[in-house]
């Protein structure tokens, strides 16, 4: 068979192989040195390890649609189960990197030669599930974060990644010194990404178009129990609730909401002359009726977050498009028993957490000194305006006020409900960073988060 497909012309082969699944073209690899050669490139073009329905329409509602549709990913083989679906997924993740890197060990050329294939990259990052052992006992494994210098002709980079059980195995990242990614378009980083390798992604901001944002802090378990997961660190200076140095609130309710992340800019600062997508999420306070928990939600955490992403803003204000700002109401882990995420959300309509992101990006986007010059759309999920829910006579929410602002300046604006961010109450961690849903995987509730509450 080997000698019957080598000795195919090369142009019969690259007319096959396009419509062949991942797993073909995989075997069609192992069959001898001349097919290799021909599929090897379109193998590794794109690694997308979740599962179909990740990106799918019976997830969500894509508003605005995605830059990468679910239409144009290469799938592997589905789990046969739905609930072994994300476990499968991480498995493969393990085994990509732990792959990666026994090739590093052995061949750095090979390495090179693999990665500079891959164009398009979407995986979880779970840090318990990294690999861990030695390879061949020669060099220790590289965690996954030092492996992504490798993939040097990128286009396209998604990023989930979750956080450690607990911080005695918590591990701290260095700064990347690797260059720029000098072909990335398109980025998605989601979940407890180490700032370290955020920096490094936006450095190579000159080329990005599309950017989405939804950045997790390390976690700080509550402040009740005994033995904590995740206890603050030194450098977090929790203790000082009135101390004008302190980078964080401080811990005064039974359960810390998950922390944006802050301070995640490289020291240089961020350039991006392309950028005309923007997505921004973030957990938020809440009042929810439905809440069992006194939450304690750290304001400081989101000003450093928030410093962050006006800078951002600032940096695309010549090619900016759209914007998508995203909160999701923090849920202790048992609410889920009680309500579903547009039940919670639905009754955190007063406007409680939207106040600070509001103000920051309002002032930003109606600074005549330096106009957006091309932004035209602006999305808002979570915040809320104009909803049949009881209020002040006059009241007016900070979500109304920010679109009385676009209204003025001709960019259009629609407010949808959103959804909530369950967490681990007792560890502080988000349940789930999913691009497209922070929330656990409950089919119903995909029904009214997009749901349209006002517009102008």
């Amino acid at each position: 068979m080997s000698s019957l497909l080598g000795s195919l012309p090369s142009e019969i082969i690259l007319n096959i192989i396009p419509h062949l699944s991942v797993h073909d073209l995989f075997a069609l690899c192992l069959t001898c040195k001349t097919t290799q050669a021909l599929a090897e490139p379109l193998l590794w073009n794109d690694i997308e390890l979740h599962q179909e329905r990740f990106h799918g329409p019976s997830r969500y509602q894509a508003i605005p649609p995605s830059y990468r549709p679910a239409s144009e990913r290469v799938y592997h083989r589905t789990s046969p189960e739905e609930y072994l679906a994300d476990y499968v997924t991480e498995l493969k993740a393990e085994a990509l990197f732990k792959g990666l890197h026994e090739t590093r060990v052995r061949d750095g050329d090979r390495l090179r030669t693999l990665t500079a294939h891959i164009r398009h990259l979407c995986t979880p990052v779970v840090p318990f599930r990294e690999p861990c052992l030695n390879a061949h006992g020669v060099d220790a494994m590289l965690p996954v974060w030092q492996l992504l210098p490798f993939f040097t002709k990128l286009e396209t980079l998604e990023l989930q990644a979750s956080y450690y059980l607990n911080d005695e195995d918590e591990k701290f990242v260095p700064e990347i010194t690797a260059p720029p990614l000098p072909n990335l378009r398109y980025v998605k980083l989601f979940g407890n990404i180490p700032r370290a390798v955020v920096r490094w992604i936006l450095r190579s901001g000159a080329t990005i178009e599309c950017l989405e944002l939804g950045l997790l802090d390390r976690p700080i378990s509550s402040q009740p129990h005994d033995d904590p997961a995740f206890s603050p660190l030194a450098s977090e200076n929790l203790a000082e609730d009135d101390d004008d140095a302190s980078d964080y609130g401080s811990l005064i309710a039974e359960c810390l909401v998950p922390r944006p992340l802050g301070d995640f800019l490289p020291p240089e600062g961020v350039v991006l002359p392309k950028l005309r997508h923007l997505y921004l999420g973030q957990p938020s306070d809440n009042n929810s009726l439905y809440s069992q928990y006194v939450l304690t939600y750290s304001s400081r955490a989101e000003v450093f977050s928030l410093t962050s992403w006006v800078a951002i803003l600032q940096a695309s204000r010549q090619t900016l498009e759209t914007l998508v700002l995203e909160q999701r109401p923090a849920a202790a882990i048992t609410t889920p028993f009680s309500a579903t995420s547009v039940e919670y959300v639905e009754t955190n309509m007063e406007g409680v957490g939207s106040e600070l992101l509001m103000e920051a990006i309002g002032i930003v986007i109606k600074d005549q000194r330096a106009p957006f010059a091309a932004l035209n759309k602006v999305y808002l999920y979570g915040v809320a305006v104009n909803h049949d829910f009881t209020r002040e006579v006059g009241q007016i929410l900070p979500g109304e006020k920010f679109m009385s602002v676009l209204k003025v300046m001709n960019i259009k604006c629609e407010a949808r409900m959103g959804r909530w961010c369950p967490f681990d109450h007792y560890g502080g961690k988000g349940i789930d960073e999913r691009p497209a849903e922070w929330t656990m995987d409950v089919p119903e509730e995909d029904i009214g988060w997009d749901y349209l509450l006002g517009e102008v």
